[in-house]
């Protein structure tokens, strides 16, 4: 009987993660980083911004117990240099992300572990020393919990921005860029 009544208990846990997951969400967070010397930044920057996306399942993509959604994210992003390297101080930046969000409840069914893939394009007002063009390409990942409320979930992540114009314009540094995340799905 305690196992019938324990496999009833997890059946109900999970359609009520299936929920949760199986709907369209909205997506608003802020975040704030700095850029990396990693794969050849070489312009220390800093700075933040905030996105607001919009999600839907997409069960093709689930992959096992991991549940998907689908991601359409726009963005702005204020940086400044941390040194003078005799391209413009500050840079303002819009961006569209395209990405895969992949959840996972974990035990105890109040919060989940969340990872994304994705891929986008961003335009900046000016160049900057790792950044000669403008329009720059941005293959992104990033990891987090988001933690289920009664009215929205809190989402706390990092995520790492790949910003490179693909060799379209000379000297394509690129710049690594970490953020920490908070957000709301609502």
């Amino acid at each position: 009987m305690k196992s019938i009544a324990l496999l009833a208990a997890c059946l109900a846990a999970s359609a009520s993660y299936a929920d949760e997951v199986n709907r369209n969400s909205h997506y608003f967070s802020i975040f704030l980083g700095d850029s990396a010397q990693i794969i050849g930044s070489e312009d220390v920057r800093y700075g933040g911004g905030v996105s607001y996306g919009f999600g839907r399942p997409e069960p093709r993509f689930d992959f096992g117990s991991f549940r998907s959604q689908l991601v359409y994210e726009g963005y702005a992003d204020v940086t400044r240099s941390l040194q003078n390297s005799g391209a413009s101080p500050d840079s303002l930046a819009v961006g569209v992300l395209a990405l895969g969000r992949w959840f996972e409840k974990l035990p105890g069914g109040r919060s989940s572990f969340y990872f994304d893939i994705g891929w986008g394009l961003q335009v900046a007002d000016t160049r900057t020393y790792d950044l000669p063009s403008e329009t720059n390409s941005t293959p992104v990942i990033g990891i987090g919990f988001d933690f289920s409320g009664s009215k929205f979930d809190t989402l706390v992540g990092i995520r790492f921005l790949h910003i490179s114009n693909a060799n379209l314009v000379y000297k394509n540094r690129g710049q690594d860029e970490f953020f920490l995340t908070i957000g709301a799905r609502f």
